[in-house]
């Protein structure tokens, strides 16, 4: 049973030719703070994601991940999506450890569910910190405090529930004051070896120039709400 798992190690488990279809859908606004005004822009997207089992080798996986279906249903001039029909190839291990070896990497808005277990079996409770790279481009590097606060019924599945809190650090020297925060959760099932559902809130700003030349300075804030839900099996 799932439930006996608390006294093992978590594992991603792979078979050969296996896919798995998650639908992402994300929420929110992005809003523009300039010396002339303010203005808000809608984000409403739907994508479906499939990742399939190239190979297995060992403790770890080549694995392709293909944005088979991309929608923007509100404010499409305001997000930066992913190419429909792109494809990123990558290595990954039983914990998590991934290498990618074609593409451009995760989408931004992906990488929460990057989660990389620890070596250890984990107790009710007991928490772990995570630190990675975001996308590159963004400058910011991801801290995560993942805690194991036990099982839950979602759907068909036994969910290990994994709370999320998530800090991003700006690198040295990066100017317009970027800031970035989020929490949620993330549900895996240990009998499948996969992550089944996400539900993640999170905020970034950051300052840029005017264009015009004058020396100042708009706000860019984004608000989003990223919901991941394994549809198949």
């Amino acid at each position: 049973m799932a439930q006996n798992q608390e006294s093992s190690p978590f594992i991603y488990k792979f078979h050969k030719g296996c896919s798995t279809k998650y639908k992402l859908s994300v929420e929110g606004t992005v809003e523009v703070e300039t010396p002339d005004g303010s203005k808000t822009n809608p984000i409403r997207i739907e994508m479906i994601i499939l990742q399939t089992v190239i190979e297995t080798n060992n403790d770890s996986a080549t694995i392709s991940i293909d944005f088979s279906s991309v929608k923007a249903l509100d404010g499409k001039e305001s997000a930066a999506l992913p190419e429909e029909g792109r494809r990123t190839v990558s290595i990954m291990d039983k914990k998590g450890n991934v290498n990618y070896l074609s593409g451009n990497g995760p989408w931004q808005g992906t990488d929460f569910s990057q989660m990389i277990f620890p070596d250890h079996p984990l107790k009710t409770g007991e928490s772990w910190t995570q630190e990675m790279p975001t996308k590159p481009g963004t400058f910011l590097t991801a801290n995560t405090r993942y805690t194991f606060k036990g099982y839950k019924k979602i759907g068909p599945f036994n969910g290990a529930e994994f709370e999320a809190k998530m800090n991003f650090k700006p690198e040295k020297g990066i100017q317009g004051k970027p800031s970035a925060a989020g929490k949620g959760v993330i549900y895996f099932d240990p009998d499948l070896g996969q992550i089944i559902k996400v539900d993640i809130f999170s905020r970034f700003s950051f300052n840029i120039p005017v264009p015009d030349g004058s020396g100042k300075t708009a706000n860019t804030s984004t608000a989003i709400h990223t919901e991941m839900e394994l549809i198949n099996q």
